[in-house]
């Protein structure tokens, strides 16, 4: 265990302004109130009140930090400290050579470095083995714990949600019959008038992403069906039965035909021993993705570098 007197800090973003931003609201917040549960002395505070009670005591604390800048962390980090980095979803799009430098320094100065996923897990175990680096799911949002299906539904139902790119686009346009686009953010009506819930991510835009979309599946009692990215194989299995490969850039009508196909495969399949186990695998995810069970493993990886 932690020494009760040991202080943990959520440093979330250096002010207030961007503390409404998705990520440091069901990320940052939730986790916070989840960990607070486990070791008391648990403060979620800005950078200007964390550095007036930093400079008052060089006793030994912990600090999470989410979206981080630099030139804090280069403030804050020092033998008194450890620093807990959670990248989320820190490591998308394209990066200048000053981000990539800045993102690289920022874990050279954690201790904890929490990935999206197992393949980014990898290579950051290359660049910094020394360091506590694990692979965490992405956590469903809280609010929605209590959510509960009640339209009994005899078929699959295909829907997809939030921001989509140019292939899903694409997939929509030709499957309009057959998929509902539910929108940036869906209704709890719309959601309990569908069962399946899709994305389909390109090999190169997959790298740095965490497992939203299947922790948002869960959450709703729906069935995931998408490509095979690293985040979706690390929380669902390789061996998933709804699962296409990556798409590949530039090669839109194979990559439909290949939809298409996995489409008919879930309809088929519908209520047989393939989507049963499916449906399992759902339902281990919401389990494991549950905020606090996120928590507790952050927990026990505070404890283990606390103590040696």
């Amino acid at each position: 265990m932690l020494d009760a007197e040991v202080y943990v800090y959520f440093l979330l973003m250096p002010n207030s302004k961007r503390n409404k931003e998705h990520s440091i609201m069901v990320r940052g917040h939730q986790l916070y109130k989840s960990l607070s549960k486990i070791h008391k002395n648990t403060k979620c505070i800005y950078f200007k009140q964390f550095m007036d009670l930093y400079n008052k005591d060089d006793k030994k604390k912990i600090i999470y930090i989410l979206k981080p800048v630099l030139k804090h962390i280069n403030k804050i980090k020092t033998e008194n400290t450890i620093v807990v980095y959670d990248i989320i979803d820190n490591f998308i799009g394209k990066r200048t050579v000053e981000q990539k430098k800045n993102i690289y320094d920022i874990c050279q100065l954690s201790d904890i470095i929490i990935s999206p996923n197992s393949k980014v897990t990898e290579d950051l175990n290359k660049q910094f083995p020394k360091k506590d680096i694990y692979t965490e799911h992405h956590n469903w949002d809280i609010q929605f714990e209590n959510f509960k299906r009640t339209k009994i539904l005899n078929k699959p139902v295909f829907a997809i949600s939030g921001s989509l790119n140019k292939f899903e686009e694409e997939m929509l346009k030709k499957f309009k019959n057959r998929i509902h686009n539910l929108g940036h953010v869906p209704s709890i009506e719309s959601l309990n008038n569908v069962n399946v819930m899709l994305c389909f991510r390109k090999k190169h835009g997959s790298y740095g992403k965490p497992s939203t979309k299947v922790a948002a599946a869960a959450i709703f009692d729906t069935v995931f069906v998408g490509t095979d990215s690293y985040a979706f194989k690390d929380v669902l299995g390789k061996d998933y039965p709804y699962f296409i490969k990556t798409i590949k850039k530039n090669n839109t009508i194979n990559d439909l035909e290949n939809v298409k196909q996995l489409l008919d495969k879930v309809e088929n399949t519908y209520k047989t021993d393939v989507w049963n186990d499916a449906v399992q695998k759902m339902k281990d995810v919401k389990k494991e993705s549950h905020i606090d069970a996120i928590s507790q493993r952050l927990y026990q990886h505070i404890v283990n570098v606390y103590n040696n």
